[in-house]
């Protein structure tokens, strides 16, 4: 990955973006996207990425804990970060699969209903 690459997501607004993205997913579907990054990144290398077992056990445990939860949205943030920078992982593709698992996972909501300009409560003449 050239430095260009890293550097056009390296913002505080764009990690805080990949982690507003990653918290509407369910802490599975956060290790599938993680999972299929680790994949991304294993092209070409001698052995295959795995998620570190950590992040697995969070997953487990938060599916009923908040707190758990949270941390496992930090790990799994923090270990989609170091793919990036210790295994040359180009940034496009995987953020291309959080967008679409993201739009999949969030239902569209309707629009906001119209507001008609408030009456006066008098008729048109004086």
């Amino acid at each position: 990955m050239a430095v260009t690459d890293w550097k056009s997501i390296d913002t505080v607004d764009d990690r805080r973006e990949v982690g507003t993205m990653l918290a509407r997913l369910s802490p599975d579907d956060r290790l599938s996207w993680l999972g299929a990054c680790c994949d991304m990144a294993s092209r070409g290398k001698p052995a295959r990425i795995f998620p570190d077992w950590n992040v697995r056990r969070l997953t487990i445990q938060a599916r009923g804990d908040t707190a758990a939860a949270r941390l496992q949205l930090q790990t799994v943030r923090e270990d989609f970060h170091c793919l990036l920078v210790a295994y040359d992982l180009a940034p496009a593709r995987p953020l291309e699969l959080l967008t679409r698992m993201v739009r999949r996972s969030s239902p569209m909501l309707a629009p906001p209903p119209r507001l008609s300009p408030p009456s006066s409560g008098r008729s048109g003449t004086p």
